[in-house]
């Protein structure tokens, strides 16, 4: 075991913030001298799908083939470019590709293991000592998968540390947990760099929609149908990440002629978000919600409902953000308000900023850790 080594778990390689996470934390630490390694599945959920749900034919011709192929065309980290190149050459961060897991054997010179998912600590249970792994909450994944006492069984037997990012995520599991600590989620340099660094009254397109997954959408949609129907000169792109489970945005995609942007890496969502006045956040469930922050950074106002994930933190309605009611002829006409109303939508845009400092990427690693003094 070298006191210096740091291994982290992500649960897939996909283009989510668990990932972008693992990034800013990798970076962090290989700049204070750690040698940070990041595993990644090549056929992830294998725990979620085989063990918990008893799927395995769905997980071998659904899940297994989607992730497969996507690492047979592109064999690397999906945030390497995120990495800081020097910390690479130097072999202080190396991304390392597993079939499902790590092996005991590569794990063993690791002083700690950092985890982000519930599978995985039922996976790595018996390969790597508990009580050196540190257990990031980025999701509650009863929310989605069910089996809430099991789940909440495996998080009340784990001895290791559990962190997690916002309070509302505290006080879920403080439900069935007696001690939880909070490091708020970063966002990346590139997009913090950019507070305070844009001209409020560059003209800008209109909206974008995030696509969480097909369910999350769905109210976001129709929401801009009717924003369409009173001001038909609306401008809406898409941003998305590519999940094998969609199936409504293929009809999307037929129906509207709508761009659609998916996979981005932080350059090019950095001009996405700087090229668009509104970030359309529908989801009604969220553990944290990153996209929200992300826009503020770069000025681009947030479209959501008050008490979804972490939206306590930084979202103060018609201040910084345009909270969603419920009533969606009312929701129309606020958003279009703004659309039309440059005094308005300029100080909302000069606000962004003012209420996400908490969001610096500064030792986020360490905050990990816990090394802070």
């Amino acid at each position: 075991m070298n006191q210096m080594s740091i291994g982290i778990v992500i649960t897939s390689n996909s283009t989510n913030g668990i990932c972008k996470l693992a990034a800013l934390m990798a970076n962090d630490l290989s700049s204070k001298g750690f040698v940070v390694t990041i595993y990644m599945p090549i056929i992830p959920y294998y725990t979620i799908f085989v063990k918990i749900h008893k799927k395995p034919i769905y997980w071998l011709t659904r899940v297994a083939p989607f992730y497969f192929w996507k690492w047979i065309f592109n064999k690397k980290f999906s945030f390497y470019s995120m990495l800081a190149p020097h910390l690479i050459k130097e072999n202080k961060i190396i991304t390392k590709f597993v079939i499902i897991g790590a092996s005991i054997k590569q794990l063993s010179k690791h002083s700690n293991l950092v985890i982000n998912g519930i599978s995985d600590i039922i996976y790595y249970k018996t390969k790597f000592p508990q009580n050196r792994q540190i257990y990031l909450v980025n999701q509650l994944e009863e929310e989605n998968q069910g089996h809430s006492n099991y789940f909440q069984s495996i998080r009340k037997s784990f001895n290791g540390r559990i962190v997690t990012h916002c309070d509302f995520m505290q006080q879920e599991l403080l439900k069935h947990l007696n001690n939880v600590s909070i490091v708020p989620n970063p966002i990346s340099y590139k997009l913090w760099n950019m507070i305070n660094n844009f001209d409020i009254k560059k003209n800008r397109k209109d909206i974008i929609l995030y696509w969480k997954n097909d369910t999350a959408v769905k109210p976001g949609i129709e929401l801009i149908n009717k924003i369409l129907k009173k001001r038909n000169k609306t401008t809406v792109t898409i941003l998305a990440r590519d999940d094998f489970q969609y199936n409504y945005l293929n009809e999307i995609k037929n129906t509207y002629n709508f761009n659609i942007k998916m996979n981005l890496q932080e350059e090019e969502l950095k001009k996405l978000y700087l090229s668009y006045s509104f970030l359309l956040f529908p989801n009604i469930f969220e553990d944290f919600g990153m996209p929200p922050v992300e826009g503020l950074a770069c000025g681009c106002i947030p479209i959501l409902r008050p008490n979804v994930g972490a939206a306590n933190m930084y979202a103060v309605n018609k201040f910084n953000s345009l909270f969603l009611t419920g009533n969606d002829n009312l929701d129309t006409d606020n958003i279009i308000y703004l659309l039309d109303n440059n005094q308005a939508l300029y100080k909302m845009r000069e606000n962004s900023s003012k209420k996400i400092n908490i969001f610096n990427p500064e030792d986020y690693g360490s905050k990990i850790l816990d090394l802070q003094t």
